[in-house]
C-alpha cells in the first residue's frame, strides 16, 4: 500500500510539474506573440508621424515663400507710402485729409 501511495504522489507531482512547464510555454508563446506585434505597430506610428512631419515640412515653405514675397513688397516705396498713410495719417503735399465727426 505505500508503495502505490508513493506512485500517486510521483504522478501527481509529475502532473503539476508538466502542467506547470505547460503554462510557463504558453505564456511565453503568448509573449512573443503580442512582441510581433509591437514593432509593427511602432513602425505604422513612425510612418504616421513621419507623414504629418513632411505635410508640416511642405506648410513651413508655402509660409517661407510668402514671407519671402512680403518681405519684398516691405521694401517698396509703394508700402512704405500706404502704411505711412493708414498707420501714421501722413499726407502728401498737394492731398486734403478729411476727418468724419
Amino acid at each position: 500500500m505505500a508503495r502505490s501511495e508513493m506512485q500517486r504522489r510521483k504522478k501527481r507531482s509529475n502532473f503539476i510539474a508538466y502542467a506547470s512547464l505547460a503554462m510557463v510555454v504558453t505564456l511565453i508563446g503568448l509573449l512573443v506573440m503580442f512582441q510581433t506585434k509591437d514593432p509593427q505597430r511602432k513602425l505604422d506610428e513612425a510612418r504616421a508621424r513621419e507623414q504629418a512631419l513632411e505635410e508640416q515640412m511642405q506648410a513651413e515653405y508655402a509660409r517661407t515663400e510668402q514671407l519671402q514675397l512680403f518681405e519684398k513688397q516691405v521694401q517698396t516705396d509703394a508700402y512704405a507710402e500706404e502704411q505711412a498713410q493708414e498707420k501714421l495719417h501722413l499726407l502728401k503735399d498737394n492731398q486734403i485729409m478729411f476727418v468724419a465727426e
